[in-house]
Order: C-alpha cells, then sequence, then structure tokens
C-alpha cells in the first residue's frame, strides 16, 4: 500500500491536479520518509522512480500465491491471520495443516500494554508486559474455530502472525 500510496499523484485520475508537478512533489516529499530514500526530489532510485505494480499483476500474484497454492498450505510461522483464514474458508485444507505445534495445547508468548493489542517480542510497538500463557483445546475443530474467530487473541498486532510460534530471535535486554 506505500506504493500506491506513494505514487498516488500520478494514479490518481479522479484528481483535477493530475499532471500538476506540485502535487506530485508534494507527495512523493510526504511518504519519502517511509521508504528511506534519503537522496534528492529528482532521485532515480528504485524506489523513487519505480512504479506501483498493475492491477492485473497484482491479482495474478494472489491467485496463484495464495487459491491455487492451497493445497500446500502449512501452518508456519510465516503464515499470516489474512492466508489462514483463506485456507480454513477454502475447505480444501486438512484440520492438521490448520494447527498450530503442540496441539492440543496452544502456548502464547507475547508482550502487551493493553490485553488486546498483543505483540511478538521482536516486532515494533507498546508492550512492557511480558506474557506467556497456554490453553488445552478439545477438538480440533474448536481449535480452528478460535483460530479464526478471536484474532486479537492468536496473532500478532503488528505482524499479523501466529503468537503461538516462538520468536527466531531471543527478545532484547
Amino acid at each position: 500500500m506505500l506504493c500506491l500510496k506513494y505514487y498516488r499523484a500520478e494514479s490518481g485520475g479522479w484528481r483535477n491536479d493530475i499532471l500538476c508537478g506540485m502535487c506530485i512533489a508534494r507527495f512523493q516529499s510526504r511518504f519519502q520518509h517511509a521508504t528511506s530514500c534519503l537522496r534528492t526530489p529528482d532521485c532515480r532510485c528504485t524506489v523513487c522512480a519505480g512504479q506501483p505494480p498493475s492491477l492485473l499483476g497484482l491479482a495474478s500474484n494472489h491467485l496463484f500465491r495464495l487459491i491455487l497454492e492451497l493445497d500446500r498450505f502449512e501452518l508456519t510461522r510465516e503464515a499470516t491471520y489474512g492466508q489462514y483464514v483463506l485456507a480454513v474458508r477454502s475447505h480444501r485444507v486438512s484440520a492438521r495443516q490448520l494447527l498450530p505445534p503442540g496441539f492440543p495445547d496452544i502456548r502464547l508468548s507475547f508482550r502487551c500494554d493493553i490485553f488486546a493489542y498483543k505483540l511478538h517480542h521482536h516486532c515494533p510497538g507498546r508492550g512492557a508486559w511480558k506474557i506467556q500463557m497456554e490453553y488445552t483445546f478439545g477438538s480440533e475443530s474448536e481449535a480452528i474455530r478460535s483460530l479464526v474467530r478471536i484474532e486479537n487473541t492468536y496473532w500478532c498486532t503488528h505482524c499479523r502472525r501466529g503468537l503461538f510460534f516462538y520468536s527466531e530471535c531471543s527478545p532484547s535486554p
């Protein structure tokens, strides 16, 4: 989405000032800090000179990566909440592939300030409390239903990945 916002001045055809150089410069300068580009406004690096992906490219990527490869879905530390929900609702993925490690026990390890916003130890954001908790599910379907319905309990607020996977790196002191 950053890419689309960064180039919105040139791709927003509904605007009256579509080709206004000042508007393009204003949008680019507003989002330049988020792209980590420290060069001048006329920079030709790949971030500044690149274009957002086409709608066809985005749709193809979504179709091939998510939908046609559902049979190979695996709940790993890289799987996001959106991918998980898509796999569950497709009814093409076995229950065993949808269960987190250690099932029927699910252990969460996270940090938070407000219990509704949970973060991995290595994800950015506030969170002074370091919490670990565990729950034992009675069935596979109960666990899968909970992982889909109670999103803010089981998934990281920042990266949208499962809190039931231990972080690859240890938290910094």
